[in-house]
C-alpha cells in the first residue's frame, strides 16, 4: 500500500511537503539564533556603557592578572543584576506588604541584592574556575 502511494503521483507532493517544513524549521532557527545573538550583543553594549568591561580591565592591568579582571567582571555584573533583580522584587513586596517606607525599603532591597549578587559572584567565579582547572587537568593541557 505504501509502495503504491510512494509511486504514485502524490510522490512530488510528498517531497514538496518534507521540503517545506525543512525550509520552514531553518527559517525558525534562524530567527531564534538572530535573537539570541542580538540579546548577547545588547548585554555587551550595556556592559560597556556601564563601564563593567573597562573597569574590568584596568583591575586586570593594575593587578597584572587575567584572572583578576575576570573576577571583578563576573562580580561586577552579578552584583549589578541583584541590585535590580532582588531590590525590584523587595520594591513589589513591600508594596503589597507595607513592611517599610518606600526610601527604606529602596535602602533595603539594594543591600541586600548587592550583597546576595557579590556573593553570587564569587561563587560562580570560584566554580567556574574549579571547572576550567578540573577541564585543563582532564584533557592534560599544560598551562606553561
Amino acid at each position: 500500500m505504501i509502495s503504491a502511494l510512494l509511486t504514485s503521483q502524490f510522490l512530488g507532493f510528498y517531497v514538496f511537503m518534507a521540503a517545506f517544513v525543512g525550509i520552514i524549521a531553518m527559517a525558525i532557527s534562524i530567527i531564534i539564533g538572530a535573537a539570541i545573538m542580538s540579546l548577547i550583543l545588547f548585554a555587551i553594549f550595556l556592559f560597556i556603557s556601564a563601564g563593567i568591561i573597562s573597569s574590568s580591565v584596568l583591575v586586570g592591568m593594575h593587578q597584572r592578572s587575567i584572572s583578576e579582571g575576570f573576577k571583578f567582571l563576573i562580580i561586577s555584573i552579578f552584583t549589578g543584576l541583584g541590585c535590580i533583580g532582588i531590590g525590584g522584587i523587595f520594591l513589589i513586596l513591600n508594596q503589597f506588604f507595607h513592611w517599610f517606607s518606600f526610601s527604606h525599603s529602596i535602602v533595603i532591597g539594594l543591600f541586600a541584592g548587592g550583597m546576595s549578587g557579590y556573593s553570587l559572584g564569587n561563587t560562580v567565579y570560584y566554580l567556574l574556575k574549579f571547572l576550567s582547572e578540573f577541564l585543563l587537568n582532564k584533557l592534560n593541557i599544560n598551562n606553561n
